[in-house]
């Protein structure tokens, strides 16, 4: 049996008992027979490969992994509730400038930033996932409404075209380009959600940068 206790160091310790107990004879009380186990850094180091296999390390945002796990399960609720989904991909402009002009640190700095502005712009239902470099998407499930989604995304271009400060010095300005596909009008499995958004970001791109379908 596992569980937690607040230590006489008022810690949160996880334990680990392991035994048996002794049938009362005779009007005898009952025993437990046992050990009982520490297991605080174990579970420690289960959390953080979970975080690793699950979660961006720098943005802390799910990975690619965990979004396809939740937009599996969005495009199931859909389909059982009657509703839509969207994806939303979108990647910055001018990123590659920061990195080049101020360096890597900053162009990670940049990108906590970013995943932060992204998710203040969400529900608690929908996920922000970054998929690498400075690729994210956004999975809104539970949408009646393309305009709904219009506007989140809209949002989240006029939030990130607004200065960045950097390293508490460099001022930088970016933008973003955002391509969006919708459940059940696009596709009906994660793949092709993730594919037809990808289109429509190049798209987005190719019209001079802003917000496609």
């Amino acid at each position: 049996m596992e569980y937690r206790i607040i230590n006489a160091d008022k810690q949160l310790r996880w334990m680990r008992s392991v035994g048996c107990i002794d049938e009362p004879q005779n009007g005898q009380p009952t025993y437990f027979r046992g050990i009982v186990q520490d297991i605080t850094e174990r579970k420690a180091a289960e959390e953080q490969i979970k975080q690793l296999a699950f979660y961006d390390y720098l943005t802390e945002l799910p990975n690619r992994r965990l979004l396809n796990e939740r937009l599996q399960y969005g495009i199931d609720l859909a389909q059982r509730e009657g509703n839509q989904l969207a994806v939303l991909a979108l990647d910055l402009d001018r990123f590659k400038a920061v990195n080049d002009n101020l360096g890597h640190k900053a162009g990670d700095e940049l990108l906590q930033k970013v995943a932060e502005r992204i998710t203040a712009q969400l529900r608690k239902i929908d996920t922000a996932a970054r998929l690498g470099g400075d690729e994210f998407v956004v999975l809104l499930p539970e949408i009646n409404h393309h305009k709904d989604v219009e506007r989140v995304a809209l949002a989240i271009i006029t939030e990130l075209s607004q200065p960045f400060l950097l390293h508490e010095t460099d001022i930088v300005n970016i933008g973003t380009s955002i391509g969006i596909s919708f459940y059940p009008e696009h596709g009906d499995n994660p793949e092709i959600l993730l594919d037809r958004a990808d289109i429509a970001l190049y798209k987005a791109k190719d019209q001079g940068r802003g917000l496609s379908e």
